[in-house]
């Protein structure tokens, strides 16, 4: 019985997972950015600006994450009315047996 596609990379793109991956990262890289830039301005010493760009920059990784949660969740709610469609008709067809 064939329960759907086996190819990964395939897969990672039905359940838009080949984006989870690398925008998180992406924010997060440009959020220590935007902190090395800041404590550079700030003109603060060389382990107190690495200590603040960390600290964004997992503040950046976390809303990244929380983002890619919420895509995800939305995109199970858009596929759930296909679901409960499909299973009230094997309901109704193990009903009419």
């Amino acid at each position: 019985m064939h329960r759907g596609p086996k190819d990964p990379e395939m897969i990672r793109m039905m359940y838009g997972l080949d984006q989870l991956h690398s925008e998180p990262r992406k924010i997060a890289g440009a959020m220590f950015l935007a902190g090395i830039f800041a404590a550079g301005i700030l003109a603060i010493s060389a382990p107190m600006a690495a200590a603040i760009a960390i600290a964004i920059a997992a503040g950046g990784l976390w809303s990244a994450r929380r983002l890619a949660r919420k895509r995800r969740a939305e995109s199970i709610d858009e596929r759930r009315p296909a679901q409960v469609a499909g299973s009230l008709a094997a309901i109704l067809e193990r009903g009419n047996r």
